[in-house]
This record gives structure tokens, C-alpha cells and sequence, in this order.
């Protein structure tokens, strides 16, 4: 859980950091930015996949349920922004509501995802204490 929760907030920073970055590219390169905005995003939700692939399978940490859905919510993020990337390239702007509405929606639910696990995981060790305490 912590190694799960850490990746996600690592990659919530690098969003809003990139975010400030990719602002810059696009004053100084305007026909080049789009590309640059979702291509850069994406990549960093399938880094963010793969991290966290990559560090259950070598250190065997088991896969539990906040891993199984901050991967398939990190999915939908890249499947958002790719979908969003060609309705711009086609040039029908029909995603833009879908868009502008479900990446926060899906930064609320990682977010409130990530709260709730770790709300249990404190409630599970601070009732494991008085449990064996009373052992």
C-alpha cells in the first residue's frame, strides 16, 4: 500500500510540474504543443503503470486492490488523454466536455482511493496492537 501510495502522489507532483513545463513549450512552440501536452501526459500514466508493475514483481510484493485499481484508473487516464489527442487531430472537439470533467473526476477518485486505503490500513495496525496487547 505505501509503495502504491507513494508512486501515486510521486506522479500527481510530476503532473503538476510538467503541467507548468508544457504551459512554457507551448508559448514558445504553438504548432508542436498539442502533441507535446498529451503525449507527455500519457507517457507519464504508462510510467506510472509500469512502476507499479515493475516494483510488485521484484520486490514480490503482493498485488492487492488500491495496485488493481490505481493501474486500471491510470489506463483510463491514457485512454482519456489518446481519445482526447485524436478528437483534437480530427479536429471534432467532440470529447472536450468528457475531457474537462473526467481527468479531475479521476484525480478525485485516485485521491479519495488512496485516503481510503490508507485510513483502513491505520485502523487495521492500530486494532492489530490492541490485539495482541490483550494476547
Amino acid at each position: 500500500m505505501f509503495i502504491t501510495g507513494t508512486l501515486v502522489v510521486v506522479q500527481l507532483v510530476s503532473v503538476g510540474y510538467t503541467r507548468f513545463l508544457v504551459t512554457k513549450f507551448w508559448q514558445e512552440f504553438p504548432l508542436y504543443a498539442d502533441h507535446v501536452f498529451y503525449m507527455v501526459f500519457a507517457m507519464l500514466d504508462v510510467a506510472a503503470i509500469y512502476a507499479i508493475y515493475f516494483i510488485h514483481k521484484r520486490k514480490s510484493i503482493q498485488v492487492n486492490l488500491l495496485s488493481i485499481v490505481s493501474v486500471l484508473i491510470y489506463s483510463a487516464f491514457v485512454g482519456l488523454q489518446l481519445s482526447r489527442f485524436m478528437d483534437r487531430q480530427l479536429r471534432f472537439n467532440k470529447l472536450e466536455a468528457v475531457y474537462s470533467y473526467g481527468i479531475p473526476a479521476l484525480n478525485t477518485c485516485l485521491i479519495t482511493l488512496l485516503l481510503v486505503f490508507a485510513v483502513i490500513e491505520y485502523r487495521n495496525k492500530k486494532l492489530s496492537r490492541y490485539l495482541i496487547k490483550d494476547l
